[in-house]
C-alpha cells in the first residue's frame, strides 16, 4: 500500500453521521419572518412604539434581509413619531 490510500482509509472525506448538506443548514438563517415584517410595517404607520419593537425583533433574527427590514421599520416608526410630534405641537 502506498501511503495515499493510507491516508484515505484513516481520513475519510465526509464524516459517517452526515447523511447530505441539509443536515448542515441552519433553518433559522433561512427563515422569512414574513408575518413579523409585515406587521411591523404596517404598525410603522399606525403604531410607532409598536414597530419599534417588532424592528428590534427582526434585527435580532439570523437572517441578513430580515435585518434590513427591522432596520427600515425603525426608521420609518421614528420618522413617524417625529412627524406626529411636530404636527400636535403646531396645532395645538
Amino acid at each position: 500500500m502506498n501511503t495515499a490510500s493510507i491516508a484515505v482509509q484513516q481520513f475519510p472525506r465526509e464524516p459517517p453521521d452526515a447523511q447530505n448538506a441539509t443536515d448542515i443548514i441552519d433553518e433559522a438563517a433561512n427563515d422569512s419572518h414574513s408575518v413579523a415584517t409585515v406587521i411591523g410595517y404596517i404598525f410603522s404607520f399606525l403604531v410607532p412604539l409598536a414597530a419599534v419593537v417588532a424592528g428590534i425583533y427582526l434585527l435580532t433574527q439570523k437572517n441578513e434581509n430580515v435585518h434590513k427590514h427591522g432596520a427600515c421599520i425603525i426608521i420609518i416608526a421614528v420618522g413617524v413619531m417625529c412627524i406626529t410630534y411636530l404636527y400636535y405641537i403646531k396645532f395645538l
